[in-house]
């Protein structure tokens, strides 16, 4: 009598590689990153995606697209039919967004001659650069925003626009 039985053997799939939109693994308070892994293939495939907490983004996608509040690192672990691949982590670091303030506008007089010159200066703090639009075409860089022989079409709101030095504004 013979007897035989047919073993199938799985191999364990290779551990993944997790890629990020943002290649230097670094984002702004409130902005996504899209990580991903290769696409594996079997009959059941599965992704699981953890952020330290839970696992998130259901088991069925390579990719998964996240809002961060706060540093996070990201493990991804991937069966393929029913075997597991050694987990990959990816760290994304969340930089804070700055907090820019502007001081009201102060009247600068100076005298040329017999004519009056009025000026106005806006100051703005919280930023490591920053970029200014107003009225009368007024675009600037820099901390202050001076506007010399104010004129009547200068009157109206100034907007500043902070970032710091990781570009997040």
């Amino acid at each position: 009598t013979v007897y035989s039985e047919t073993i199938t053997v799985t191999p364990t799939p290779s551990q993944p590689t997790i890629t990020a939109s943002d290649s230097d693994l670094s984002i702004c308070s409130g902005d996504a990153v899209t990580l991903t892994a290769p696409i594996y293939s079997g009959t059941t495939v599965t992704y699981t995606w953890n952020d330290g907490t839970s696992n998130i983004g259901g088991t069925s996608s390579n990719q998964i697209t996240v809002s961060p509040t706060a540093n996070t690192t990201y493990t991804l672990t991937v069966s393929v039919n029913g075997c597991d691949a050694t987990a990959s982590t990816i760290a994304i670091n969340v930089n804070a967004v700055p907090t820019v303030s502007a001081t009201t506008a102060t009247l600068d007089c100076a005298t040329t001659g017999s004519s009056l010159d009025l000026g106005a200066t806006i100051t703005a703090v919280g930023a490591t650069s920053y970029t200014w639009s107003g009225p009368n075409g007024c675009n600037a860089t820099g901390w202050n925003r001076t506007v010399k022989n104010v004129s009547y079409e200068d009157n109206g709101g100034y907007t500043v626009v902070g970032s710091n030095a990781y570009g997040c504004y």
